[in-house]
């Protein structure tokens, strides 16, 4: 009975991978991210009282465009709702009125995606201008778009305390660890060979050198306040210490994976979270992965052309202004001459990959019925 036990879980096990590894796609996560998954959206729900103030407007307008009047291309919408006429306000409108009780108008709620499962706001109150444009966009958010669209699987962004006897030993720490993974990483790519990539991914996909950085930021920038209030609230036991240095992997687009800080930025950690993102995307179902989305102004898929190649800078980023403070730090543009995307609207759709994952888990399913009847009929 023991033994027909044993082999009847090993059965299980044996067809549960299969079943997953025999439909997953070979592209690593990092790169599938980039390509395929889009970023989920913040809401901001704008309440006013019969009109909207033109300083309140304008607050509204800086949400969805640059300061030059462009439109932004941000994961983020905005539901407006008079409460004037109580008779007509809707659902969502009437929960703040109930949970926050502002007694001022315009008064402003963003949240994150849903699919975060956030109940915290990321900020409320009475939108300013300046306000809008530090939720949308920042220096540090512009400067890791850049560096994921120029080829790196991830940036590492490292919240200094302010201590430097903290941070720069375990800045130093982090750097190194992040080599060490880097050379084994693809040493371990070489001697596996070229892989043919999946229908709709560029030809080198597979083949693309891996590499990442570190971005450092100070926690009490100006430019990166609401950057700062975001973290916060998504991790607020670990981002509230103040006093320990955190790090932030950021990968494909815009996608937050986790927050380390003190003694856990280190290999282990660091193994963890390279593996993960240089490994094969096992579920290409964006939700069933790891991470919260961040709110970024970055035209994603219309800064991927061509061929994605580590050594060649896609275009810069467009409608948020320039990519570094210091012209020294900014990358040389050198597009491809030829303009046809790599990744094409239709292209984006997860559904083929939802059908491919349901399929196998019905025959799945089905074969462990059947042996499981077998199993016990012997009994």
């Amino acid at each position: 009975m023991c033994k027909s036990n044993n082999f009847s879980h090993l059965l299980v096990a044996a067809i549960s991978f299969w079943s997953v590894s025999a439909f997953s796609c070979p592209v690593p996560v990092y790169r599938y991210g980039l390509e395929r998954w889009q970023p989920d959206f913040f809401q901001v729900y704008f309440l006013y009282d019969k009109q909207i103030p033109p300083e309140d407007q304008k607050a509204l307008d800086a949400l969805e465009n640059s300061p030059e009047g462009k439109p932004l291309s941000v994961n983020l919408r905005v539901f407006k709702s008079d409460v004037s006429d109580k008779g007509k306000i809707d659902t969502e409108a009437k929960l703040i009125l109930e949970t926050f009780k502002p007694d001022k108008f315009p008064y402003a709620v963003v949240d994150f995606p849903s699919s975060a499962r956030i109940k915290a706001p990321l900020w409320k109150g009475r939108l300013t201008p300046e306000i809008s444009r530090l939720l949308v966009d920042s220096p540090a958010r512009r400067e890791v778009a850049r560096r994921i669209l120029s080829g790196e699987c991830a940036v590492w962004i490292f919240v200094e305390s302010g201590n430097k006897d903290k941070d720069g030993p375990i800045s130093e720490k982090l750097s190194a660890e992040l080599k060490i993974a880097e050379t084994d990483l693809n040493a371990r790519n070489r001697s596996e060979g070229a892989n043919e990539p999946p229908p709709g991914f560029a030809e080198n996909v597979m083949n693309l050198p891996v590499k990442t950085s570190i971005l450092r930021v100070g926690r009490n920038d100006p430019s990166e306040k609401m950057f700062m209030e975001m973290l916060s609230v998504i991790a607020p036991e670990k981002m509230d210490n103040k006093n320990l240095p955190a790090a932030i992997p950021v990968f494909a687009r815009g996608r937050m994976l986790d927050v380390f800080t003190g003694k856990d930025i280190g290999k282990e950690n660091v193994d963890s979270v390279m593996n993960f993102l240089v490994g094969k995307c096992s579920c290409e179902v964006k939700a069933m992965n790891p991470g919260n989305d961040l709110l970024m102004a970055v035209d994603w898929g219309g800064m991927i052309y061509g061929n994605l190649v580590i050594d060649e800078v896609l275009p810069p980023l467009k409608g948020i202004g320039e990519l570094a403070d210091n012209p020294a730090e900014k990358t040389v543009i050198k597009p491809k001459v030829k303009k046809t995307p790599v990744i094409r609207e239709e292209s984006r759709s997860n559904i083929p990959s939802l059908i491919t994952m349901l399929v196998a888990s019905v025959i799945s399913a089905l074969i462990l019925s059947f042996l499981f009847t077998k199993l016990m009929n012997k009994k």
